[in-house]
């Protein structure tokens, strides 16, 4: 069994279509996604429609709630019309769909474990105590986190930092984001691949290459006060410092 594991696309259609691409390729025999599917300044609608068209299983992320928070960003005058397009170009029917996503589930007959975050919240970080300074748990604080589950692999997203490594007889994977890259300074869409079967699985960490310019235009031309940082870090990997 092979399986493509998908995170953190935040409305990219150039991206996602490129990494759908690729795994279609590689011949897996599904896809599954950890969030995040939408917020983003390109394409929110057609990242969705792409998703649902699929069947694509997913969870929800914490920018998958925000289509139902319109008051979130109310004070920040950055972001307050941001949201308020990003709601706008969603419509009501794909948010709602958006909110009605599981925090976490179980795939491959209870073997493959998904959420965004963490198991019971996409904002916190199951490898993580603190993300804003970033500060690492420990393999046992991992397991503490994870002791409830009995999945062989875990998969989740959120800090758009690809990774995977095991915690006693558990894999842990971070496929990394298809958008909006955080850490790797390049920008090209992150994925993971899981093979194998019953107990034994391994994955693969892969990234490849999209029209990110057309993203980073698509963002420019929105003329929203974060589209010219949106647009730099689609081009460079990062945001601007």
């Amino acid at each position: 069994m092979r399986v493509g594991i998908i995170s953190d696309m935040h409305g990219n259609i150039y991206a996602l279509d490129a990494v759908l691409a690729e795994l279609n390729r590689l011949g897996v025999d599904r896809i599954v996604c950890n969030g995040d599917v939408a917020f983003g300044l390109v394409t929110p609608a057609a990242a969705v429609d792409r998703v649902r068209e699929l069947g694509i299983p997913c969870v929800r992320g914490n920018t998958d709630d925000f289509p139902g928070q319109p008051d979130r960003f109310a004070h920040d005058a950055r972001l307050a019309p941001v949201l308020d397009w990003f709601r706008r170009d969603l419509g009501d029917e794909r948010s709602q769909w958006l909110a009605n996503l599981p925090l976490r589930r179980l795939d491959l007959d209870g073997a493959l474990l998904q959420f965004h975050g963490a198991p019971d919240n996409n904002e916190d970080s199951v490898l993580h105590v603190s993300l804003r300074p970033m500060v690492e748990r420990s393999l046992d604080e991992q397991a503490a986190v994870l002791s409830d589950y009995t999945a062989r692999v875990v998969t989740f997203g959120h800090t758009h930092t690809p990774s995977e490594h095991r915690v006693g007889s558990k894999l842990l994977v971070n496929p990394g984001a298809v958008s909006y890259q955080l850490t790797t300074r390049d920008p090209r869409a992150r994925f993971a691949v899981l093979e194998g079967e019953g107990d034994e699985w391994a994955a693969t960490l892969h990234a490849v290459e999209y029209d990110w310019e057309r993203a980073a235009r698509t963002a420019e031309s929105l003329g929203l006060p974060i589209s010219a940082a949106a647009a730099y870090q689609l081009r460079h990997g990062h945001p601007p410092a």
